[in-house]
């Protein structure tokens, strides 16, 4: 298990560029999202008031179901974006730009509540930049030599960064959401 995770960091390092690129991107979509443009501001406000009203459902629940309904819904949309990336590189990319757009958003309405994605951001997002990264590197899988055996160990890999890296930190990430939701 050890040698796993080892060869996970490593190759995560072998992916820096791609990381910097989500990052990046993601941060620019979040400086963006601070500007208020109104033909997005009602569409935003929309999806804004949907997480709410999720939350609100969530509050409702034990905790363990909670957790796990938050973990679960994470885990399947990271999963999307990650593989389908191996349709299209853009698909992860749009949801960098889609995510950080929000989240700029929301913080430009209240930068107090900072505060309360602080916490399980910590986890999820470093999930959402490694799923994005990976995402990106899967989809230019055409772009090489051996196109079949590059894909095919190209999924392997996002399989393996999937498991050891982004559900451990998806697990963590919904426990602190989870009892957040529940005690505020």
């Amino acid at each position: 298990m050890n040698n796993a995770y080892n060869d996970i960091y490593a190759d995560i390092r072998k992916k820096k560029y791609f990381l910097f690129l989500t990052v990046t991107i993601f941060l620019l979509a979040a400086l963006l999202g601070g500007i208020n443009v109104p033909e997005l501001r009602k569409v935003l406000l929309e999806i804004i008031a949907a997480v709410r009203k999720m939350a609100e459902e969530y509050k409702n629940g034990v905790l363990f179901y909670v957790i796990v309904k938050i973990f679960v819904h994470n885990a399947v949309a990271m999963f999307l974006t990650l593989f389908s990336g191996v349709l299209i590189f853009l698909i992860p990319v749009f949801s960098i730009v889609a995510n950080g757009y929000l989240i700029g958003f929301v913080v430009s309405l209240d930068f107090s509540k900072i505060g309360l994605l602080v916490p399980h951001g910590i986890f999820e997002l470093p999930a959402f930049a490694l799923v994005c990264a990976y995402g990106i590197w899967l989809g230019l899988w055409p772009f090489n030599h051996g196109r079949i055996e590059t894909l095919k160990l190209r999924l392997k890999q996002c399989i393996k960064i999937y498991v050891y890296a982004v559900l451990p930190l998806l697990v963590a990430a919904a426990i602190i959401e989870g009892t957040l939701l529940k005690y505020m």
